[in-house]
């Protein structure tokens, strides 16, 4: 929620309204004004060496009438004609805390020009109006604060029309001078007639379908200040016209002022009749911001008279008399009616949206610009007139700004990530470190069993594939190769595998030819080993009659073979006799 600070004066009071704005909701907490005594001596307030003093110039106490409402006490007699010690009196009074103040401005205090422009984009609005105003205008000087507010247009291909609004730098200084003196500092900067125009935009007022056309139908809001009317006319959801004319409040509210009614009336059935013509829809209704509502009024003349009889029938009984502002407001809504415009009066605490959390003033209207300021500051809207902020046209993107943002991210980066990675470093040194402390620890551990390793490595290296252990076989082919002197071995040697099974290459020299027939047989009678041999060949030399070569192949067979061909002298020293299957 945001809590703000709407402010504004006239020549008879100033005005203060705080508000709590959370999204499309308005909570007003406190409100509160002072009258500007009429007995001020008249000195040139235009001057902005008077507001210097950050204290104020309030040589007398601050006195509250006691039939009036705290929020309305009366200063007496400052000394001098300036709202500055008369606002800082208010908001210390009211204990204002330093909310963000946004300030009203009256029509004297801008100079506000209509232009038609081309239809154009929004982009180049701003450089074309601020060249359109400096040609038109005799007052207006370069680089004073300039705002422009685009209207809906009759036609839309006769152009844009615009309304611009400057200020003075001389008046501006006045103005924040003011503000300085009460200590205070403006956050924007607005009309009062645009302010007013929060209402429709935020949907607080609705506008009336045409029953023709289906169409949103225009319709005239007007806000009625002490010294001040605003009229502002609202056609499909954009102003289509602004006016503000100058009117004073009688010295009595005790009876219906005629002048005024009239002066009122005048002027809305000017403007009316000036902002019609055109128009495809006309404009019949009327929004005033007010106290009370109007009751309804008689429809004929009959009803009429049978309303006039009750009335007097209520007068002789001794009834109170009607309210000033319902006795005003009715006659105004009888003039009205008798043109077929229609008049509503709207209370401006009391719309949808809008809660109250104190006592509602007297004249509500009074503040109905400082309620439509605070609308303005709703999200994803802005102000249509903001003179401390005015429209500008969009600026090129600043490439050396992206570029230096680029390497100071770069740079954080790479500091970052040097300071991120000399810490992983120096956990990575840590663990290294112990590593080598392990590894050194592991090597003298490998020294120990080496030794043990190479002997089961070499008991690995005998085991084939298939699980055939070849110092098994070789061992078994010896005891089963006869004896000498009829046989001598001149090579046995491991030859590798050959699908699984182990193979051994086999030469030497026999005797006779029964020797050879002994070592096949001995071989091959139980199926575990089969010979591949060209046979004995004979010798001429030698003792030996032969000489032949074979290759003995072996099958994988259960330990009881290996057992049955033992020795018994070994089979009796064997620490595990093999399982016989």
């Amino acid at each position: 929620m945001t809590r703000l600070l709407a402010v504004d004066w006239d020549q008879e009071e100033v005005r203060f309204l705080l508000g709590d704005l959370s999204r499309e909701t308005l909570s007003v907490l406190k409100w509160g004004s002072l009258p500007i005594p009429k007995e001020l001596s008249e000195k040139d307030s235009e001057n902005p060496e008077d507001h210097d003093d950050p204290e104020g110039s309030i040589d007398s106490e601050v006195s509250i009438d006691s039939k009036k409402s705290e929020s309305e006490a009366v200063v007496s007699a400052p000394a001098q004609n300036d709202p500055a010690p008369i606002l800082k009196t208010l908001l210390r009074q009211n204990q204002m805390g330093s909310f963000p103040l946004l300030l009203a401005l009256q029509r004297s205090d801008t100079e506000i020009q209509f232009l038609n422009l081309p239809n154009m984009s929004e982009s180049e609005l701003p450089d074309l109006v601020k060249n359109q105003v400096l040609r038109d205008s005799a007052t207006y000087i370069e680089g004073q604060p300039l705002d422009f507010l685009v209207l809906q247009p009759k036609n839309p291909d006769e152009g844009l029309p615009i309304m611009s609004v400057s200020i003075t730098r001389i008046r501006l200084k006045e103005l924040r001078s003011i503000l300085s003196a009460a200590g205070r500092r403006a956050k924007k900067m607005e009309l009062r007639a645009t302010a007013i125009a929060e209402f429709a935009r935020s949907n607080k007022i609705l506008p009336l379908p045409d029953e023709d056309s289906g169409q949103e139908k225009p319709f005239l809001i007007v806000q009625e200040g002490p010294d001040e009317v605003n009229l502002l006319l609202w056609d499909q959801g954009k102003a289509a016209a602004l006016r503000s004319f100058k009117t004073t409040l009688p010295e009595s509210e005790s009876g219906t002022d005629d002048s005024r009614l009239n002066r009122l009336y005048a002027e809305l059935i000017r403007t009316i009749t000036i902002y019609s013509v055109d128009r495809p829809t006309p404009i019949d209704r009327v929004v005033l911001f007010g106290e009370n509502r109007p009751s309804r009024l008689p429809e004929n003349k009959a009803e009429e008279e049978e309303a006039g009889a009750e009335k007097s029938e209520e007068n002789q009984e001794g009834s109170a008399p009607q309210n000033p502002s319902e006795k005003f407001y009715h006659l105004l809504e009888k003039k009205l009616r008798d043109q077929e415009i229609t008049l509503e009066v709207v209370h401006p605490f009391l719309l949808e949206g809008i809660t109250a959390r104190t006592d509602l003033p007297d004249r509500p209207e009074r503040f109905a610009p400082l309620i439509g300021m605070i609308l303005a500051e709703r999200a994803k809207e802005r102000p249509l007139i903001d003179l401390l902020h005015p429209h500008e046209k969009p600026k090129p993107p600043n490439y050396f700004l992206c570029f230096f943002a680029l390497f100071f991210f770069l740079g954080c980066f790479l500091i970052y990530s040097w300071s991120a990675n000399k810490k992983i470093l120096e956990n990575q040194r840590t663990e290294i470190s112990q590593l080598e402390k392990q590894r050194n620890s592991l090597a003298l551990q490998i020294q120990s069993i080496r030794p043990l390793h190479q002997i089961l490595m070499g008991g690995w290296n005998w085991e084939n594939r298939s699980g055939i252990i070849i110092l098994d076989e070789l061992r078994d082919i010896t005891l089963r190769i006869p004896n000498a002197p009829d046989l001598i071995i001149t090579r046995l040697a491991y030859n590798g595998d050959l699908k699984g099974k182990p193979v051994f290459i086999i030469s030497g020299k026999i005797r006779s030819l029964e020797v050879y027939q002994q070592f096949y047989q001995g071989l091959t009678f139980d199926r575990s080993h089969s010979i591949v041999s060209p046979g004995p060949q004979p010798l001429k030399e030698g003792g030996f009659s032969h000489e032949f070569s074979a290759q003995i192949f072996c099958i994988r067979r259960p330990y009881s073979a290996y057992y049955m061909k033992l020795p018994p002298e070994i089979q009796k020293i064997s620490n595990q006799s093999p399982q016989k299957k």
